[in-house]
């Protein structure tokens, strides 16, 4: 793109997320996210210096493709103050970054869907967001990566075992091999039924923990949220398997 614009002849826009760039025309200056909303200042070359809350919007990386959109409006002539008016109000699918609280537990539920960039990015953002309790994260398959599918899942366990979440439970035949890479150093389960990732939860979540879910949407995986959502913790549909029914390995936790 940077040698390919230069032959290109029509108006150009340029952003900036990084830090306040003089040339450019819109820059995020900070990006701050409480636990109602995301708060983003800009600076724009027509308006100055804007603020933007977004209230059902989570993650750095999302707030940015949102504000892509209020940039793209602007530039089209509408008013920046209208359009802010407008966005504030969005609100993503279901299933996209959705976050709320159960039982004092926080729960996101990023299932809608899943690849190997917005997974490392969900992640990143579920790093650092502070709760006083335990993170528990939850993933299954990301599905369409072709030859490289495999590739990709081992990649992904080598990423959680950077990032050493609490709890990190997986399931899929795919996730498998993401599990593999976190044998013997991580706190690590993998579920051969995804039904049964629900009575773990509710055998072993307290109030201050949070619960995170991603997974192509073709694994079904948003299901398990959005019972959360509806049932909590304590009147789960599913039936708890006996002990010699699990399917599941447990990795025992780092020292």
């Amino acid at each position: 793109i940077s040698k390919n614009h230069l032959l290109f002849s029509g108006e150009k826009i340029t952003f900036s997320f990084k830090k306040k760039d003089s040339s450019a025309d819109f820059c995020l200056l900070s990006y701050r996210e409480d636990s109602v909303k995301s708060v983003c200042e800009l600076f724009t070359s027509a308006y100055g210096n804007i603020t933007i809350n977004l209230p059902n919007v989570s993650g750095r990386h999302n707030s940015e493709s949102v504000l892509m959109g209020l940039f793209l409006a602007v530039k089209m002539g509408v008013d920046i103050y209208s359009a802010a008016e407008y966005i504030e109000d969005f609100t993503p699918e279901s299933g996209r970054m959705e976050r709320f609280l159960k039982g004092g537990v926080t729960v996101i539920n990023d299932a809608y869907n899943s690849n190997p960039e917005s997974l490392k990015l969900a992640l990143d953002y579920v790093s650092g967001y502070k709760v006083p309790g335990k993170k528990y994260i939850i993933l299954s398959d990301m599905y369409e990566l072709g030859d490289s599918s495999l590739s990709f899942h081992v990649e992904i366990g080598k990423y959680l075992l950077s990032l050493g979440f609490d709890s990190v439970l997986l399931t899929g035949s795919l996730m498998k091999s993401a599990y593999n890479e976190l044998t013997g150093t991580h706190q690590a389960e993998y579920f051969e039924d995804k039904s049964e990732i629900l009575n773990y939860l509710r055998s072993v979540v307290r109030a201050g923990d949070l619960i995170f879910f991603k997974g192509s949407h073709g694994t079904e995986l948003f299901r398990l949220p959005l019972e959360i959502k509806e049932q909590g913790f304590c009147c789960l549909l599913y039936t708890s398997p006996s002990p010699r029914d699990r399917t599941r390995s447990r990795m025992p936790s780092s020292a």
